[in-house]
């Protein structure tokens, strides 16, 4: 499921609005990763917000059945994506010594690559 998030606010309006959303999600459950990560890309979309969908529910779909199987979930298969991302991009040599830090997965994709941000 994808929120809608009005991009006509800062980041730490974006932030409240997590937070409210959170404090009103009827699951009671906390919104994970992969929910703030698709409702910070689903904000940027623009005029594409029905492709970005239909492109975020296929990946659900996806993710959902290798869930079921036990295989892997949504935000692990984000989190090995990230690590192949930042391996081909040479991430961890900014400087002269190699930094492994890993960041976290909200950080990675809504701060610092901001990949996936532009639709096809």
């Amino acid at each position: 499921m994808v929120a809608e998030i009005s991009t006509n606010f800062g980041a730490s309006s974006f932030e409240q609005a997590i937070t409210m959303f959170n404090s009103l999600n009827s699951t009671g459950l906390p919104l994970s990763d992969a929910d703030i990560i698709s409702a910070k890309l689903y904000s940027n979309a623009g005029e594409k917000k029905e492709i970005f969908n239909k492109l975020w529910e296929k990946i659900n779909v996806l993710t959902n059945d290798l869930n079921n199987r036990n295989i892997i979930d949504i935000n692990s298969v984000l989190q090995q994506y990230m690590y192949i991302r930042r391996a081909a991009d040479k991430d961890y040599m900014k400087t002269d010594k190699p930094d492994v830090t890993t960041p976290g997965l909200r950080n990675y994709y809504t701060d610092i690559k901001k990949i996936c941000w532009t639709i096809p």
